[in-house]
């Protein structure tokens, strides 16, 4: 058990061989009783458990040890101090105060485990100090009551495992980092940056695992993050292995405190199959495009007689890049003004008569298209030495390949009302029209030959059900 002081009466004895070699006065002398009452007070008043240890007995208790164990004053000369102990510390403390008691070296300050007369275990701290009572060498001690101490530490301990449990289990490299070095790091990030051991990332500055032309920004973003002001979503970034490989992560930062300075925990996981999974995919789906538009063009190229041809871009530009007549058509207003451009222009180049009539409305159509569904384009005019040609281009969201077929073949089909009949007309007025359309936008040109070898087409010339064919 342990104590703080010397008993009250340790310190009377004390006391009186102090007055009995020291001159006073009556005003300032204390009398025995006196100074043993005020020792008394101290120990009885006292916020830690004081007792004293005499010829394996306890001769001395203060209240507060009484209390902490459930016994009494009376109960003191009939208790056995090491059955008080916890059986699997009372030998490692009695050792302890044998030692002590025979001026050998021993741990003044220690921890162990008493059990209660109702049979509870508390956790004490005790400080142990040798002194003389009643003219012998007795062991005084001064216990703390630390139960409430080590049960919190204890649940902090137990705490800290679960969750270090989960930092090691987890399958995301979990990286700390403190000023732009790296401070701790998980199994995961050892595996992911293969790392042969910590110590090939424990010390590193952060950027040394980013490609140069990242590293600026990326601490950046750490210091951001360190500083509480960019705690964002996951982003992507670039890494580099130990071996040099590079690979792509979405990581995920917060601000944390670790080991009393600011840090940034970041969560890091390896996407790159993922990435490549995805552009493998989107690969998959331009080449389906391809082929689902080169299907289209040649079925619509065949249906057409060779009229209609849907383009690559290349195609539509070769045109484009020649034109000899520029405008922009911008509101319904402008289209008669430009549509007599473009007819000037045709005449010009030698179409005249109902050829000439009849490929205007065509071109006129287009144009109208152009507005209703991207609210205006620009029409450019140019020859060949056998045709002359107009284009509008317009920004519009395109025609999707699976409308494809009936936006430009079926009679009445449109996606917005009254322009069913637009490239229905186109068809039955010019000799051959060139179509590229898509996200970015639709180029219609038609071609007109200088000489009449017309072919009239309407969609009576082919009998196939659009709805089967391409639904």
């Amino acid at each position: 058990m342990s104590g703080l002081d010397e008993s009250p009466k340790d310190y009377e004895e004390e006391q009186s061989r102090d007055s009995e070699g020291t001159e006073s006065t009556a005003t300032t002398s204390r009398s025995p009783d006196e100074v043993a009452a005020n020792y008394a007070a101290l120990t009885d008043n006292a916020p830690t458990g004081i007792v004293i240890i005499q010829n394996d007995k306890l001769v001395y208790a203060n209240p507060y040890i009484l209390r902490l164990m459930g016994y009494t004053e009376e109960d003191v000369p009939y208790l056995d101090v090491w059955q008080m102990i916890h059986p699997e510390d009372r030998e490692r403390v009695r050792e302890h105060y044998i030692a002590r008691m025979r001026g050998e070296d021993s741990p003044e300050q220690y921890e162990f485990r008493v059990v209660t007369k109702t049979g509870e275990v508390r956790h004490v701290e005790l400080r142990a100090t040798l002194i003389q009572y009643d003219g012998k060498p007795a062991v005084l001690d001064n216990i703390i009551d630390i139960t409430d101490r080590k049960r919190a530490e204890q649940g902090l301990s137990e705490s800290e495992q679960r969750y270090r449990k989960l930092v090691d289990l987890s399958p995301d490299a979990i990286v700390v980092v403190s000023e732009g070095t790296i401070v701790f790091v998980n199994e995961a990030a050892l595996s992911i940056y293969r790392a042969s051991s910590v110590d090939d990332l424990i010390g590193r500055k952060i950027a040394e695992i980013v490609p140069p032309s990242r590293r600026e920004q990326f601490a950046a973003r750490m210091r951001s993050v360190a500083n509480g002001q960019d705690a964002s979503l996951a982003m992507e970034e670039c890494f580099i292995r130990m071996d040099g490989a590079t690979f792509t992560a979405e990581v995920a930062a917060a601000p944390i405190e670790y080991e009393g300075r600011p840090a940034v925990l970041a969560m890091i996981r390896d996407i790159t199959e993922r990435k490549k999974a995805e552009e493998h995919r989107r690969q998959l789906k331009r080449q389906l495009e391809r082929h689902k538009r080169q299907f289209y063009r040649d079925t619509i190229l065949s249906i057409t007689n060779g009229k209609l041809d849907i383009c690559e871009p290349r195609q539509i530009n070769a045109y484009v890049c020649r034109a000899k007549l520029r405008m922009e058509v911008r509101q319904p207003s402008e289209v008669p003004l430009v549509r007599r451009e473009a007819q000037c222009y045709c005449q010009q180049a030698g179409l005249v008569g109902e050829r000439l009539e009849s490929f205007m409305i065509g071109v006129g159509e287009a144009i109208t298209n152009a507005l209703k569904h991207a609210h205006g384009g620009r029409v450019y005019a140019g020859r060949t030495a056998e045709s002359v040609w107009v284009g509008v281009a317009d920004r519009g969201p395109g025609i999707s390949s699976l409308i494809l077929p009936k936006a430009t073949l079926q009679r009445g089909y449109s996606t917005k009302p009254s322009l069913g009949m637009g490239y229905t007309i186109m068809l039955s007025v010019a000799d051959r029209i060139l179509l590229k359309t898509g996200k970015r936008g639709t180029t219609i040109v038609l071609v007109q030959n200088l000489s009449n070898t017309h072919q009239d087409w309407t969609p009576s010339d082919f009998s196939l059900d659009w709805n089967s064919l391409f639904c």
